[in-house]
């Protein structure tokens, strides 16, 4: 009899917590659902409306030959211009009230400073360059946002004299960017 109890005891409790699984995995795809929604939301672009004058009027001064330019929202308080100038695909982002915060331009490899170069052979040797940028700021300067891949993918982000200024490992999921 005890064994019978013990044994129904220990059902009622698998049981338990078993259902209690299908029920956080609903919520937690819920929450990934509600996320991917949101970040889709970001990625789609704004209508010409919804940006600011002060931040439409400063990239017109600041790139005055773009084309093709789509707008989205890099943050609440930052605005992003994905746009073409000079034959390079660039993005630029803008506060609300038009202070310039940041440039991007694809670059090739070949395009690279010799210290960026001498980095990466040194530091980063049997690395593939899968893209390349060139990053412009107020605050860093001018530095190089590369994703290398050997085995692991990284994002490396190194300035015009050759110093490693960061170094991340990218997992599999943040690989599909």
């Amino acid at each position: 009899m005890k064994t019978t109890i013990v044994f129904l005891a220990a059902m009622f409790l698998c049981v338990t917590c078993f259902a209690q699984k299908p029920a956080k995995e609903k919520e937690n795809k819920e929450k990934k659902e509600n996320r991917e929604e949101k970040e889709e939301k970001e990625q789609k672009g704004l209508k010409d409306s919804e940006i600011p004058a002060t931040v439409k009027t400063a990239f017109a001064k600041t790139f005055p030959n773009a084309k093709g330019v789509k707008w989205s929202k890099e943050s609440v308080t930052e605005f992003e211009a994905e746009f073409k100038a000079g034959g390079k695909e660039m993005s630029s982002n803008f506060d609300q009230a038009g202070k310039w915060v940041a440039t991007e331009t694809e670059i090739q490899s070949s395009e690279l400073p010799p210290a960026v170069t001498a980095t990466l052979a040194k530091d980063f040797a049997g690395y593939k360059i899968e893209e390349a940028e060139k990053v412009e700021t107020p605050d860093k300067g001018t530095y190089y946002e590369l994703a290398v891949k050997n085995g692991k993918k990284m994002e490396v982000e190194i300035n015009s004299d050759g110093k490693v200024m960061k170094k991340e490992e990218k997992k599999k999921k943040e690989d599909k960017d």
